[in-house]
């Protein structure tokens, strides 16, 4: 596990400076971010992820397992 170049990192955090050291830990490693605010329905936040798993489609799925086991499991069940 861990973010490097085809991965997708979400970030659920408060804005803060914290916020913006993620993002560049993130961006430095060569994986890419999508930022979910923490402030949103948990349904919403459950789109977002959903959405998110259908660019994760394209990998494969050992990168995928990878990236979210959780998402990857739930995507197999579907």
């Amino acid at each position: 596990m861990g973010a490097g170049p085809e991965k997708i990192v979400s970030i659920c955090m408060e804005r803060s400076l914290e916020v913006m050291i993620a993002i560049w830990g993130v961006l430095k490693t060569g994986a890419a971010y999508t930022s979910i605010d923490p402030a949103y329905p948990a349904d919403r936040r459950a789109m977002m992820l959903d959405d998110i798993s259908q660019i994760l489609r394209g990998l494969p799925p050992c990168r995928m397992q990878r990236a979210d086991p959780d998402l990857a499991a739930r995507m197999r069940s579907r």
